[in-house]
């Protein structure tokens, strides 16, 4: 497994695991109530969901250590513009300000918000909202996230 894919499911699994509503299912297999987490790609269904995406912020390169940006991008149910807003406050109680947290093989030292905004609605009229979190880790690869 590379260390990408590890730090995405180690990722998804401890929000999964934060006692705030959220379930990882690898296959992206959810029912219509659950609020799923996937990566990289907003699925038509569940209407709740996070979708995370990992990116490098700085140290590419040569130096091991880096600044991982995880996106979160949240997708609320029709017609309540405050309902994507309820899932973002909860990831941000979750990871903002958490430190020495396992995301699969990375630790991740510090963890913080720096930013958030909203992106509207989609045709089916649903709330998206988009938060980049940064976090201090390392990794053996200069091109793990390639």
């Amino acid at each position: 497994m590379s260390w990408t894919r590890s730090v995405d499911i180690g990722l998804s699994t401890h929000l999964a695991g934060a006692g705030i509503g959220l379930t990882y299912r690898p296959d992206g297999a959810y029912t219509v109530t659950e609020t799923g987490i996937v990566h990289k790609r907003m699925p038509p269904s569940p209407d709740r969901v996070v979708v995370l995406t990992s990116y490098v912020v700085s140290g590419e390169g040569s130096q091991s250590d880096l600044i991982l940006g995880i996106q979160a991008r949240c997708r609320g149910v029709p017609d309540d513009p405050h309902d994507v807003d309820d899932i973002a406050d909860d990831l941000y109680a979750v990871l903002h300000g958490a430190a020495n947290l396992w995301a699969g093989d990375a630790l991740l030292a510090s963890v913080w918000r720096q930013s958030h905004t909203s992106m509207g609605s989609d045709t089916a009229h649903r709330w998206e909202t988009s938060s980049n979190f940064y976090a201090v880790t390392a990794h053996h690869s200069a091109h793990a996230l390639d």
